[in-house]
């Protein structure tokens, strides 16, 4: 039966009919991949979003981040950026006007963070935003003056962030990486000096020590004691000696002591539990650790609603 089927439909299916489906299918993709073309630099395409924090350092809410990414493959150029708050509230966040735009290559993204303000102003008369930039009906949106006249912006960038997984599953860890920089270089947590080295010419030399690097050459002209590496008066001693004899040369020299420095900020600080990292598998992941998260988080439910209620009796026994 399928045999006489495709001996029918070979019979009607010519070459010109091949031929000339070939040549639609062609054409249909030519115009789509030029509509695409067309779409990708016409018009603007541009998303964002903007941060509003609060500080002790200012008496009103500000805005402290503002990322805009350009999605079109063309340039845009930006000539000022006001958070609309509400119907009638722009609060202006940049203004270019005054010197060159900003210009948004293709597919580039803008960032920049603020800091707190000392107050708004309307009109030459100063004015409190706070309960506005509060309040959960007034909508807030990033509006762009741009060659092309106003500009809203309708979508933030999808961000993702593991945050989102603890909520789900409380054994998601987030794990932070602590750095430590000086003069721009990072100091690792086995460092127990860094020697910084001055010469004639305006130059510098940073080299940083482990409590264990006398049995390796760190320097041309000589080798580092055991004793020496003991603390950081005895390797300044020591380097002193060096500069004397004229095997270290440099106009001067300062060690800093950063396992001392170390030692400092933990007492500054509240002493942190250390704990080890396992392995997890995916059965004790997905499923151990998601059922005790809904009975953790039923706990907490339950926990607030009973203080929700101690409260409404604690405020009607005082009414």
């Amino acid at each position: 039966m399928f045999n006489r089927i495709w001996t029918a439909i070979g019979a009607h299916v010519t070459a010109p009919v091949v031929i000339a489906s070939a040549a639609l299918l062609v054409s249909v993709t030519a115009a789509l991949i030029a509509w695409r073309n067309y779409r990708r630099k016409s018009s603007l395409h541009l998303r964002g979003y903007a941060l509003v924090a609060e500080s002790s350092e200012c008496a009103d809410r500000y805005v402290s981040s503002v990322v805009i990414e350009n999605l079109k493959d063309r340039a845009v150029s930006i000539y000022a950026v006001y958070l609309k708050v509400g119907h009638s509230y722009f609060i202006r966040i940049e203004d270019f006007q005054g010197g060159p735009p900003l210009i948004l290559r293709p597919f580039e993204t803008w960032h920049k963070e603020y800091g707190p303000i000392d107050h708004y102003t309307v009109s030459s008369k100063r004015i409190a935003m706070n309960s506005v930039l509060a309040d959960q009906r007034a909508k807030r949106t990033l509006v762009l003056s741009t060659t092309e006249g106003k500009y809203v912006i309708r979508k933030a960038p999808k961000v993702w962030s593991p945050i989102e997984l603890f909520f789900r599953n409380h054994m998601t860890a987030v794990v932070l990486p602590r750095r430590v920089k000086h003069d721009g270089q990072d100091v690792g947590g086995n460092i127990a000096y860094v020697v910084k080295l001055l010469f004639k010419n305006g130059e510098s030399e940073l080299i940083q020590l482990l409590r264990r690097d006398f049995q390796v050459r760190r320097f041309k002209n000589f080798r580092l004691t055991e004793e020496c590496l003991q603390t950081a008066e005895a390797l300044r001693e020591f380097l002193q000696g060096q500069v004397d004899q004229g095997a270290l040369v440099c106009t001067s020299f300062e060690v800093i002591d950063f396992d001392s420095w170390r030692e400092r900020q933990r007492g500054e600080m509240p002493e942190e539990e250390h704990i080890e990292a396992e392995y997890v598998s995916y059965l004790m992941y997905k499923v151990v650790g998601r059922i005790g998260t809904l009975v953790a988080d039923r706990r907490m439910a339950k926990s607030n609603r009973r203080l929700a209620e101690q409260r409404a009796r604690e405020g009607r026994t005082a009414s």
